[in-house]
């Protein structure tokens, strides 16, 4: 039986492929926040320059989609 000056305790590293992974991870989810983010006030730009919509029809026919969209995504 082990005595308790013969027990080591060490803490679980990480391997090379765990660390690719979270870092290959956390760059989609970078890429994922920046196109869920851009796409509306790029999408409204551009309704602003090619449509007259007013600002409550934008808000119809974009805003309010996408938002949906989010919740139920």
């Amino acid at each position: 039986m082990p005595s308790i000056q013969n027990v080591v305790i060490t803490r679980h590293r990480l391997l090379w492929g765990d660390k690719i992974n979270l870092v290959i991870l956390l760059v989609f989810q970078v890429l994922g926040v920046i196109v869920l983010v851009s796409v509306p006030i790029l999408a409204d730009n551009w309704l602003k320059i090619h449509t007259d919509l007013s600002l409550n029809e934008r808000w119809v026919y974009l805003y309010l989609p996408y938002f949906l969209g989010l919740v139920f995504l």
